[in-house]
């Protein structure tokens, strides 16, 4: 079966969407169609409608899921807009429980679980908020740390209950920087253009590095 027979789909978030939006721009992943099922803003209850409703895949395809960064906060942020370009405030700094967090685990095994025939790349959350976004809102030191954890977890639950056509990605091998960039917190801030959000040309290199990772799949 040939690349031109496969599709790539992207489920998740705004990170999601815009990774899509890389590959597009960088004419990644040559000869796949591309399907964006992204929706800026998702959380674990944009799957479980999604669950209801999932194109059908074959074993050709590949899924591209980036999800989970909009459930480890309480929502309470807005978005300021600077002359053409937006800026992320959050009011208050809100972990969510652990119990909260076990129950989204649980949703997402539930989620993965219906894909059974394409291969699926689930990459972890970009930080946001590693540091504060003004003077009027304190982000704790703690914030890269515990969303370290929160990831540590997804890594965890796809390693050790997901089914063997789920793979997990840390997304700090696909930035296209050196190692101890990508875990440093005040280099990894200057790449948050809007405190959530990576830079354009950053999402090109990780699409272009996705679509090296699905060649090295397809050809092993």
């Amino acid at each position: 079966m040939t690349s031109q027979n496969r599709k790539i789909f992207f489920i998740g978030n705004s990170h999601c969407h815009k990774i899509y939006n890389g590959a597009i721009n960088a004419q990644a992943f040559a000869n796949y169609e591309l399907v964006n099922l992204a929706r800026p803003g998702a959380t674990i209850d944009f799957l479980n409608l999604l669950s209801f409703n999932l194109p059908e895949f074959s074993k050709n395809d590949f899924v591209i899921i980036q999800t989970l960064g909009n459930d480890m906060f309480v929502k309470d942020f807005y978005k300021e807009k600077r002359g053409t370009h937006f800026k992320f405030h959050l009011r208050s700094y809100q972990e969510v429980s652990d119990t909260v967090w076990k129950n989204v685990l649980k949703q997402f095994l539930e989620f993965l679980n219906l894909l059974t025939n394409p291969t699926v790349l689930v990459i972890d959350s970009p930080y946001r908020f590693v540091t504060s976004c003004c003077k009027l809102h304190k982000i704790p030191t703690r914030s890269k740390a515990y969303q370290d954890q929160r990831n540590k977890t997804v890594k965890n639950l796809i390693l050790k209950e997901a089914k063997d056509n789920v793979f997990y990605l840390d997304h700090r091998r696909f930035l296209g920087v050196s190692r101890h960039k990508a875990h440093s917190t005040r280099f990894y801030k200057t790449l948050l253009s809007d405190n959530v959000h990576l830079p354009s040309d950053i999402y090109r290199k990780i699409a272009v590095r996705l679509s090296n990772t699905v060649d090295k799949i397809v050809n092993s």
